[in-house]
């Protein structure tokens, strides 16, 4: 009786019935998420809030912190109509990275591809190309490319692991004009900083390539499909959300990197303790991010995700 009385109890005071299984798997992964929403709110939401204040500020350090002092849209104005090199300077990354961005992805894929087949050493070669995203250190970026396998160079030129000298001279003998010339032998480099941010890339290529079911290789193999129509119309389909989600994220690393020329700009600003002009510089660049990010989406959502 003692036991049955002391389980009615426990039943109405936790109200079994309440705690399905479905509530309970809700509240465990609100358990898990808490620690994210804490950094997600003290490290994203509120920085981001205070730097949308702050451009709009003269902003001092003080003694007992940060100063600041409300001057409008001042900031915006200089960076927008005064500093000559800030628009021009966005403009330029723009064309730099547009086709970077795009090599970036079609490479990753075409690696991506060929370690998904069956060969020896398949693990330790996509050991090698997940390498990157290991040792994606700026101090080794430099070891690699200055130290190791370079000679010095004049400092009016950008400092690149394959240099195109005689490659370059080769294209201009041929009369190839000087415009395609540069574009070509910049390009190519750039191939070792290119291939060094496919890493994860490539990783996210290769998990979307292994989700694709036995199934739909099989009925390509039924109907006589080359590899190639295999690729179009059954590899590429499938993994569109992913490339979605990779070029996301090559936008949204090539675009912050830096070393391009807007954010050294900004670094740059701070450097000179120019406060409120370099965080009006960087609000103003992560608005327009947001804005490329928000139109290519919806250009792509009808084609890309699939329901």
């Amino acid at each position: 009786m003692k036991t049955e009385s002391a389980a009615k109890i426990t039943n109405k005071l936790f109200k079994r019935k309440s705690f399905s299984l479905e509530r309970k798997i809700k509240l465990v992964g609100t358990v898990f998420l808490l620690p994210w929403i804490f950094g997600m709110i003290n490290f994203f939401i509120i920085p981001i809030a205070r730097a949308f204040w702050w451009s709009f500020c003269d902003v001092r350090i003080v003694v007992n912190g940060v100063e600041t002092t409300f001057k409008g849209w001042e900031n915006f104005d200089y960076i927008l109509f005064k500093d000559p090199n800030y628009i021009r300077n966005i403009v330029s990354n723009l064309q730099d990275l547009a086709l970077s961005i795009i090599i970036i992805i079609v490479f990753s894929m075409f690696v991506a591809v060929l370690l998904n087949q069956k060969f020896r050493g398949r693990s330790l070669v996509r050991s090698l190309f997940f390498l990157p995203v290991i040792v994606s250190s700026g101090i080794i970026i430099k070891v690699l490319k200055e130290d190791a396998f370079l000679s010095v160079v004049s400092k009016s030129k950008e400092t690149h692991i394959f240099q195109t000298d005689a490659v370059q001279s080769v294209l201009y003998s041929l009369g190839i004009q000087g415009g395609i010339v540069d574009s070509f032998t910049g390009f190519a480099s750039q191939i070792f900083d290119l291939t060094w941010q496919s890493g994860l890339q490539i990783i996210l290529f290769l998990a979307a390539l292994q989700a694709i079911p036995d199934s739909y290789m099989e009925v390509c193999d039924i109907e006589g499909a080359s590899k190639w129509e295999r690729f179009w119309t059954v590899t590429f389909p499938v993994v569109a959300p992913t490339t979605f989600i990779v070029f996301v994220y090559t936008v949204i690393a090539s675009f912050t990197d830096v070393r391009n020329v807007v954010m050294s700009n900004i670094l740059g600003l701070f450097n000179n303790m120019h406060l409120g002009t370099a965080v009006a510089s960087a609000v103003f660049y992560f608005l327009l991010i947001v804005l490329l990010l928000g139109i290519i989406y919806q250009l792509t959502k009808k084609k890309v995700f699939i329901d």
